[in-house]
């Protein structure tokens, strides 16, 4: 995807063919997104997003660009376009283009979370929002996300798998640690409703 994001970046010439070609096809089509940032799930999932987005004209684009009909284009590009132009258009990378943004979805929801300017996070409220993404993610197994087909579901069901487990390493000692769990007394979730109740919590 870095590959893409620099051929259309660093080309203002390469970008309007490809709106041109864009608008051919009567398609719309966004600037190519960094796969790489800090905040890199997010990224990987903009990027993803423009490249599905821009799916269809992207092939396009290199198609005539590998036809040998344009003459300001080298050697080397061309070979470099027919190398891309192989890659994209096989199934099994258009396969994993969709797989790749359903799986991204969750774990960028997830990632946000924790970004956000709040002074603290209670341990119950980490706790949920990894069950939540290891439940979305999950449901891959059964059936495909929005973005793909159903198919490839053994290896589906095999990435999703390795994905959630490590989510539960990483996210392991908000569930075994004992003194974070003897912490959760101090959780407002964990408070009783009940006043009467509320007068023994804790003791």
């Amino acid at each position: 995807m870095m590959r893409l994001y620099s051929f259309y970046r660093r080309s203002t010439k390469k970008w309007k063919e490809l709106k041109a070609v864009a608008d051919i096809l009567e398609e719309h089509v966004v600037k190519p997104a960094r796969s790489q940032g800090t905040r890199w799930i997010d990224h990987r999932r903009k990027a993803l997003t423009s490249l599905a987005t821009n799916y269809h004209s992207i092939v396009t684009h290199f198609q005539e660009l590998a036809s040998g009909e344009w003459q300001d284009i080298q050697a080397a590009d061309r070979a470099k376009v027919k190398a891309y132009l192989k890659q994209m258009t096989s199934f099994k990378f258009i396969m994993y283009m969709y797989l790749y943004q359903d799986l991204v979805a969750d774990l960028a929801d997830l990632s946000l979370q924790f970004q956000q300017d709040e002074p603290e996070i209670p341990i119950s409220l980490v706790r949920s929002k990894v069950n939540a993404a290891k439940t979305g993610l999950q449901k891959q197994t059964q059936s495909p996300g929005p973005n793909l087909r159903p198919v490839l579901k053994e290896q589906r069901k095999e990435i999703v798998s390795s994905i959630s487990y490590y989510i539960g390493v990483c996210f392991s000692t908000f569930s075994d640690d004992p003194v974070l769990l003897a912490a959760e007394v101090f959780d407002p979730v964990n408070f009783p409703t009940d006043n009467t109740a509320l007068l023994d919590y804790g003791t």
